[in-house]
């Protein structure tokens, strides 16, 4: 989209005449052309002592073709060529050049004449913008036909009127008086009016002289907005184009047809791109660039676009595009790229932290005034930095595992109460704790003083907004005290074993979870082996290589969680269900199993579901309906949990429903 007069303004381009040598060669070839006609140098208007006659129409014209040709060409040298051309009023001279229509030195030929015959040959004029329909402008403007006319027609509500100041007043004087918003352009002449008329035959004359070619690409006619033809070799063609209005929304809509890949302004300023962009809504997602821009450094702006267009497809000449820099290539290390991601995020801002990270979830201890003695406070990062959550996903989204959650708690507690073998009581999940893609969660635990019923945790995060607004949330609270009660008892691996025989198919079970949105990532594929029956399940299960090291943590979550994943095959029914957890030694082997039953006897040493050999129990862990969550500080644990769910029976009996309890 090639600007026309009014995007000029003194100084523009000139970063690129400095440092850019195509462009500044093209400048050069122009200011040959025009002094050959004995027109001030080209430098001069633009940079130098009489860049304050850029806005005299005789200079204007000349200068912005100058620029646009320059631009062009440096656009071509680095590979990016135009596919179809459009521009406005004088920047339709710079598009019929860059479509073949005419060469440089006839393309200046003519700019040169029509700018100098419409300043010594004019009346001095008006123009203003009136925000209304071109039909209700034209009502108005009929009593002053002879005197003013529609310059162009920008959009269905953008409207140009040109003509002697008095008549232009009277139109948008009338327009404003029915609700029309008016904008005063602060030009010289009345182009596009009836006051062009003295320059039309001696142009007509000019244009005549010249031999000029059908476009070699696709140019969109100002004067009908449709695709131009040989109409654009004739004089009378340019003599309209002086005349008649300028229909650009119409040629927009043309534009829009040929479904370009990418809009590019050439031109000083991006005034086409941002008046056509809203009259092209389906094209509204490819990009709309601008090659410069007032106040903004010419070269950031076009390397800025040519990025865009880059990272659009466009195929840069990058050997072009370095010809005239002195670069040269230099080997680079044979390394293989190991394609692992590096970047480095931003740290969330937080408080003051104190000493090492007590634990991988937990984080650091950190420093508060407010905390009461035997209150505990830590922040820890959560998201990439610990790989393995980021493949807790749920409908496409990284969901921290209820698991980790249980996690923190114990980890939190053995900080609180060392040495002592704890029970968690009321462990509540009050919201989804959703990891970001980018960057990492930042997560708070609070342990509060104890009270009579032990010390109360609480699991936050950080939710930032707009500005410097955010919020904290809790996710998870439990109760946490020293443990009083025994812990329960096992039923003998062996057992559960006789009994539970039915084996499940592992791929289709994890993707029943996929069909529900539920998708286990390498990490959180840890049930190896999985057997049913009626309200009971039997899951061998193992840490995937995928989820890293345990190192560091009391019960690693990604076996907890396949524990939770395990519990729905026995929950067809959605009956009240326990866990029993048999942990062995080096092996790293795990069964877990989920019935309805109250509690679970004591478990002892038994053998594995596929081969019958000893199972080294040297952990044990049980979760029951109603004893709490219990861990002892050497590594041994009994734990309880208790989920209780309420719903139609697999027979169809009613029942009232509620929402899951935990307790």
């Amino acid at each position: 989209l090639f600007s026309g007069q009014g995007s000029q303004y003194a100084g523009m381009a000139r970063g690129l005449y400095r440092t850019e040598p195509v462009f500044r060669r093209a400048i050069d070839r122009c200011d040959a052309i025009v002094q050959s006609f004995g027109m001030v140098a080209l430098p001069s208007i633009l940079w130098g002592e009489h860049q304050a006659a850029i806005h005299e129409t005789r200079y204007t014209q000349p200068a912005l073709f100058a620029v646009e040709h320059a631009l062009v060409e440096l656009w071509r040298s680095w590979g990016i060529a135009p596919y179809v051309v459009i521009g406005h009023s004088v920047g339709d001279y710079a598009a019929a050049a860059a479509a073949g229509v005419f060469s440089v030195e006839q393309g200046l030929a003519l700019i040169a004449a029509r700018g100098h015959l419409m300043h010594e040959h004019t009346a001095p004029g008006a123009m203003a913008v009136v925000f209304a329909s071109p039909d209700e402008v034209a009502a108005q403007l009929a009593p002053h036909a002879d005197r003013a006319a529609i310059a162009s027609i920008n959009g269905p509500a953008t409207v140009v009127v040109s003509g002697e100041p008095a008549a232009v007043a009277a139109i948008t004087d009338a327009c404003a008086a029915r609700g029309a918003r008016i904008r005063k352009l602060d030009v010289l002449r009345a182009f596009h009016s009836p006051l062009m008329a003295p320059v039309l035959d001696r142009f007509a004359g000019i244009v005549a002289g010249m031999r000029l070619q059908r476009p070699a690409i696709p140019l969109i006619s100002n004067l009908h907005g449709r695709l131009a033809g040989d109409e654009v070799t004739t004089a009378a063609y340019w003599v309209r184009h002086i005349a008649e209005p300028v229909r650009f929304a119409d040629g927009v809509a043309a534009l829009g047809a040929e479904e370009p890949d990418a809009f590019l302004e050439i031109g000083p300023a991006p005034a086409l791109v941002a008046m056509a962009r809203p009259l092209l809504p389906r094209a509204s997602d490819a990009p709309w660039l601008a090659s410069l821009a007032p106040g903004k450094d010419d070269a950031r702006q076009m390397l800025g676009a040519l990025g865009a267009l880059y990272a659009r497809g466009a195929a840069v000449d990058w050997a072009g595009f370095d010809r005239d820099r002195g670069r040269r290539k230099v080997a680079l290390p044979l390394t293989p790229f190991q394609r692992q991601r590096l970047w480095l995020d931003d740290p969330p801002a937080g408080p003051v932290r104190a000493g090492a990270p007590l634990h991988p979830l937990l984080g650091h201890r950190i420093q508060s005034a407010l905390l009461k003695d035997g209150a505990l406070q830590c922040e820890a990062a959560l998201g990439r930095s610990i790989a393995f959550l980021t493949e807790h996903r749920v409908v496409d989204l990284a969901v921290m595992p209820a698991a980790g959650f249980i996690e923190i708690a114990i980890a939190a507690g053995q900080v609180a109460l060392p040495d002592a073998e704890i029970a968690s009581h009321h462990v509540a999940l009050q919201a989804p704790l959703v990891l970001p893609e980018r960057g990492e969660a930042r997560v708070q635990t609070v342990v509060a003083a104890a009270d009579d019923h032990g010390h109360r945790v609480e699991i936050y995060s950080w939710q930032p907004a707009a500005g410097d607004d955010g919020c904290w949330v809790l996710h998870a609270s439990a109760r946490l005290a020293r443990a009083v009660a025994a812990a329960p008892a096992f039923e003998p691996l062996s057992d559960l074993q006789a009994r539970i025989a039915r084996e499940i198919g592992i791929e289709d079970y994890y993707g029943s979870f996929r069909d529900v949105g539920f998708d286990y990532r390498p990490a959180f594929r840890t049930i190896e082996r999985l057997w049913r029956r009626d309200g009971e399940a039997l899951a061998l299960l193992r840490v995937p290589e995928a989820a890293g090291s345990a190192a560091g943590f009391q019960l690693h979550p990604v076996l907890l969680d396949g524990g939770l994943q395990a519990t729905f095959a026995a929950l067809l029914d959605r009956q009240p269900w326990t866990f029993q957890l048999h942990a062995c030694g080096a092996t790293c082997r795990r069964s877990l199993r989920s019935r309805r039953a109250a509690a679970a006897t004591a478990s002892t040493p038994g053998s594995t579901p596929s081969t019958g050999a000893p199972w080294p129990t040297s952990a044990t862990s049980a979760w029951s309906r109603r004893a709490p969550l219990r861990w002892s500080p050497a590594g041994t644990s009994r734990m309880a949990w208790s989920t209780r769910f309420t719903g139609s029976h697999a027979s169809g009996a009613r029942r009232r429903r509620r929402a899951p309890e935990m307790s």
